[in-house]
């Protein structure tokens, strides 16, 4: 990140000093040059690596690199950046489909990889037919000049008050992602697995109760926000059980678990 001051503005929106005078001026935090390259660079390598490769995997990494590239840089002036990045990556990607596809037109290519969502023509989306495409997020989709909301009087995760640090958690995951605020507000910002409450510095994963092998899908009715080390243990659950179900089919009956492990009986 860099500070650009001296921006000249007018008295409501100039900065001030330790003794609340007007300044004059503003001073803008924006993400540096370098961090700005080292992004593009980043997203440049993965296109490359994707060179024959199928779109849909190329879609979710970079969609990956983005939400957290410029979730980090949110709260800052980073719209125009955000903007300057769109074309960048729109540029870059448009090579990568000319270069699959020399002996096709600009129209063909047009065609084959981006499509129009939401009266945007130049969505770099996968053509799923019957299902919903999954679709490149551009950078100025995500929120930038977002504003920390400070903590109320002398409130910590740890004073017991549960609800308000739940609501707060709802409010942070509004724009990262939705989906998470709304089960939040669900489970009234427990976890679904432990029954503890969520803290602000936690990691919540969204836990599939019917698995997406088994048929499940990505509504809010078919998921649960859990701790990240909850995840892990119920992930580590359903591994254990299929291990035993596939045991019991190989040793048939003559035999028993006991704190996990095999035995059997000597006759």
């Amino acid at each position: 990140m860099y500070f650009s001051g001296n921006n000249r503005t007018g008295k409501h929106h100039s900065g001030k000093d330790s003794g609340h005078n007007l300044l004059g001026f503003t001073t803008l935090i924006q993400p540096s040059k370098k961090s700005v390259q080292a992004h593009y660079q980043s997203l440049d390598q993965w296109i490359e690596r994707f060179n024959g490769g199928s779109q849909i995997p190329l879609i979710k990494k970079l969609n990956s690199i983005i939400r957290g590239w410029c979730n980090y840089y949110s709260p800052y002036n980073s719209s125009k950046i955000f903007g300057k990045l769109n074309y960048l990556l729109w540029n870059r990607l448009w090579r990568w489909g000319k270069r699959r596809h020399p002996n096709k037109g600009k129209k063909w290519v047009k065609k084959r990889y981006w499509k129009s969502i939401n009266n945007d023509n130049w969505v770099f989306s996968s053509s799923r037919e019957g299902k919903n495409p999954f679709r490149l997020l551009k950078h100025t989709e995500l929120p930038a000049g977002v504003k920390y909301a400070k903590v109320k009087g002398e409130l910590s995760p740890y004073n017991g008050d549960e609800l308000y640090w739940s609501q707060r958690l709802g409010e942070k995951y509004k724009t990262i992602d939705p989906q998470k605020a709304r089960l939040l507000k669900k489970q009234k910002g427990k976890c679904q697995h432990c029954g503890m409450n969520f803290k602000p510095k936690e990691q919540l994963e969204k836990h599939h109760i019917k698995y997406k092998s088994k048929g499940g899908n990505n509504f809010d009715q078919n998921l649960a926000l859990v701790h990240l080390h909850c995840h892990d243990q119920l992930h580590s659950l359903e591994t254990l059980d299929k291990f035993q179900r596939e045991t019991n089919k190989l040793m048939g009956t003559h035999w028993r678990w006991e704190e996990d492990m095999i035995i059997i009986p000597i006759r």
